[in-house]
């Protein structure tokens, strides 16, 4: 499958290139494609800090720091286990031989990395030409940290991404998220409806993944509920993943209703097949969502 012309983007620099506005535009959320930035370098993203600031998350932030140790399968999934072998900080003292694959949740909690994202936000929605406050939500910045040679399982996300390349080599596999022999109705029923792991790996569709070779300073636009797996290089990895979530639920709810449609034993039309029942879906949402609001306030 072919990589959609990069443009380049230019985090913190005083311009954007120009000619490249227009192919941002037009893949925006449509495709994955490459992204150049200038963050490799940037004080807040070198390891010694960022080994600081991992303790720090350990002690201070532990619902917002999650590692996942030992080897890795494309089509694992997710790994829940809260048991774990040896603590955060001896994970990230061993980070070299321990297989780790960690996350910073919300780096914007430490204020230094919430000025950085507003910056690299401002950017990336002046190119898209979509308006940050009005459309978006939830804007993170994460911090990814990666052992030697570890894989990230296939997964996908219900928020839009940009996962900048900061330390070490990595390469991604990103499949077409808009193919429903890609990702099924079904998986993304039951990924609306809180399974994180629906995504289900299928090694006939690898063939047809983009690849991208990350160095430091490159970076891929991973739009929503597109699957991708990340095999890391032979040295420790250091990515910064830029994400938020658009406030149009339109889709996630005609899908989260669906679900319960099934389970019934019914055979739900597919969000745009019908403008009616898309309607009566999306209005069901909203009243659940009303109620069960109402009801966390009553107790």
């Amino acid at each position: 499958m072919p990589v959609a012309t990069p443009p380049r983007t230019h985090f913190e620099a005083e311009a954007i290139r120009p000619g490249q506005e227009a192919a941002f535009r037009e893949n925006y959320n449509l495709r994955p494609f490459v992204l150049h930035h200038q963050l490799a370098d940037h004080p807040l993203f070198q390891l010694d800090h960022l080994t600081t600031v991992a303790q720090l998350y350990a002690e201070k932030h532990p619902d917002r720091f999650y590692y996942d140790l030992g080897r890795a399968e494309i089509g694992r999934g997710w790994d829940y286990t809260t048991q774990r072998t040896f603590s955060a900080q001896e994970a990230i003292g061993r980070i070299e031989t321990a297989d780790a694959w960690m996350i910073l949740k919300g780096a914007q909690v430490l204020p230094e990395y919430g000025e950085l994202l507003h910056t690299i936000l401002r950017e990336i929605h002046q190119l898209s030409g979509r308006d940050l406050e009005r459309n978006t939500h939830s804007r993170n910045i994460s911090i990814i940290i990666t052992s030697p040679n570890r894989v990230t399982p296939y997964h996908m996300d219900a928020d839009c991404n940009y996962l900048l390349q900061l330390l070490g080599t990595k390469t991604v596999y990103v499949f077409n998220g808009a193919d429903r022999s890609v990702v099924t109705a079904g998986e993304l029923e039951t990924f609306y409806s809180g399974n994180i792991n629906s995504a289900r790996f299928k090694e006939e569709t690898q063939k047809g993944a983009w690849k991208f070779e990350l160095t430091p300073g490159l970076g891929v636009h991973v739009p929503v509920t597109f699957p991708h797996w990340v095999q890391n290089g032979n040295a420790v990895s250091i990515s910064a993943s830029i994400n938020f979530c658009f406030n149009d639920r339109t889709v996630p709810d005609i899908y989260r209703v669906n679900h319960y449609l099934r389970k019934a034993g019914l055979n739900p039309a597919l969000p745009g097949e019908s403008a009616m029942r898309d309607g009566i879906k999306t209005l069901a949402a909203k009243t659940l969502r009303i109620v069960a609001r109402r009801n966390r306030d009553e107790e």
